[in-house]
């Protein structure tokens, strides 16, 4: 703790005698984050109101035209090809594929919409905490939300990518974890980790807030706070594995385009050609490689779990030193790596939203 940090020698209801923060907090930064944050929310709430409707209006370049041309003639094969009640399986099969995406892009949004939220209410409390450092609610606040939004930043990241190898069986084949195993693994174990996580940041403002008080805590600030590590380290476990799981998926995805690419004009040739003499439906190369994510989606992805990861790495090393040690009482630490990696995963995704890329696959 700083020494020459100013002290609460007469402490008020609800003040401590100390700064726990260990510094005073930036006033620019709380605000920063603060409106920031409350953008982001607003983004992301729309987004899921609006269920990617509002980016298919715009659908309407030759790129997206042609693959609606695709869309039409490979639903117009089924119909011709098969008796009506197959044709008509066929069509309900791909309505509800897209009603499932829809649900995925709305559950999406509101997991970051809410994050955002807890994330702009939480540096509300540090600008509070700037005009008095001592206020014990608005520590233990700001410390609960600041820690625990990133929870639901990466239960959107593993939606996410449950949502984009969902829109064709050739994209499962490609990944290590099929959709729902994939969205139940990684939703238990985030459910541990945020269990894990809220009672260490619970238990942590209790033991401070009686501290202050002059009494005895049912747990120490320091057994709080390990109870804060070991979820962090969970958090940290299961994402590392989530992110060996994108890594094969994308890899394999690379090379299957790879092969893809070498074959698709001989494939094509071959498929208009047998088109004239039998009634089996064939989809198209350009309808096989329609459903395959984009680059822009993949790499914002790729971008967004990074910094969370870098983010959630920051926390551990930094419970595990301790709540009073360096890492944790430097507010530059907690600028760029804490607020700065945060507020680059969820901008990603506001600049490039899920709904969008997902209504052009």
């Amino acid at each position: 703790m700083d020494p020459s940090l100013p002290r609460n020698p007469n402490p008020a209801d609800g003040e401590t005698s100390i700064i726990i923060y260990g510094y005073i907090p930036s006033l620019s930064l709380g605000l920063a984050c603060t409106i920031i944050f409350g953008v982001f929310c607003l983004a992301q709430l729309l987004y899921g109101l609006f269920d990617g409707r509002l980016f298919r209006r715009r659908r309407r370049g030759p790129t997206a035209r042609a693959r609606d041309d695709v869309d039409e003639k490979h639903i117009a094969s089924v119909e011709s090809a098969t008796s009506d009640a197959d044709g008509a399986g066929a069509i309900e099969g791909r309505k509800r594929r897209r009603r499932s995406e829809s649900a995925d892009v709305r559950i999406f949004c509101f997991l970051l919409s809410f994050g955002c939220l807890m994330e702009a209410v939480g540096y509300a409390f540090r600008v509070k905490s700037y005009y008095n450092p001592f206020l014990l609610n608005a520590f233990i606040l700001q410390y609960f939300m600041i820690v625990c939004a990133p929870v639901l930043f990466t239960a959107a990241i593993y939606l996410g990518l449950a949502t984009i190898i969902r829109t064709d069986p050739a994209l499962q084949r490609l990944c290590p974890l099929g959709p729902r195993v994939l969205i139940a693994l990684f939703v238990i174990a985030d459910t541990i980790t945020i269990i894990m996580q809220v009672a260490g940041a619970a238990l942590f403002g209790v033991a401070q807030s009686k501290i202050a008080d002059n009494e005895d805590p049912p747990l120490s600030p320091q057994a709080a706070n390990n109870i804060l590590t070991a979820g962090l380290a969970a958090q940290t476990f299961f994402f590392t594995v989530f992110l060996i799981v994108f890594a094969i998926f994308v890899f394999n995805l690379s090379r299957q385009r790879t092969d893809d690419h070498d074959a698709s004009t001989e494939k094509q040739r071959l498929e208009d050609a047998s088109a004239t003499t039998t009634t089996t439906p064939r989809r198209s190369a350009a309808g096989a490689a329609r459903v395959r994510p984009d680059r822009l989606l993949l790499a914002t992805m790729a971008v967004s779990s990074f910094f969370i990861y870098l983010r959630t790495i920051f926390r551990l090393a930094e419970a595990i030193e301790g709540i009073y040690s360096q890492t944790a009482t430097d507010e530059g630490f907690f600028a760029g790596l804490e607020a700065a990696p945060v507020l680059v995963a969820v901008f990603v995704w506001t600049v490039v939203p899920l709904g969008w890329r997902i209504s052009r696959m």
